[in-house]
């Protein structure tokens, strides 16, 4: 069941990545932002990921990249699985308030993934 939530999640986010140039400003790179991310997963730094992924996060709202935006909070709701109890409950939560503030196509694809977060709980 994870692997297809896996499998789920990276058809998505493909998806996104394809629809990127549809309507939003210049793409920043953030290449060296996720690969600091990587290194602290790699690393077993759940904690100092989720700073760094927050700071995405961030960055990625202010510039208007829906597609690293989404990327981040997966990110976001993975890694706080390993640092909080009733994570789930939470993250539906945090999902539900993102998308009421989100525009198209991101907010099709937040809904596809609180979908598959209900799914799961």
């Amino acid at each position: 069941m994870h692997y297809l939530n896996n499998l789920f999640l990276t058809f998505i986010l493909s998806c996104i990545f394809i629809m990127n140039s549809n309507g939003q400003s210049p793409v920043k790179n953030y290449t060296a932002a996720w690969k600091k991310v990587q290194e602290h997963v790699n690393n077993n730094l759940p904690a100092s990921a989720l700073a760094e992924v927050r700071k995405i996060y961030t960055q990625a709202k202010k510039d208007k990249q829906d597609a690293q935006l989404i990327k981040s909070l997966v990110y976001i709701a993975g890694l706080q699985d390993q640092n909080r109890e009733d994570n789930e409950l939470l993250s539906i939560a945090e999902m539900e308030k993102e998308i009421k503030t989100s525009r198209e196509p991101a907010r099709s694809v937040l809904n596809s993934l609180l979908a598959g977060m209900y799914l799961n709980y």
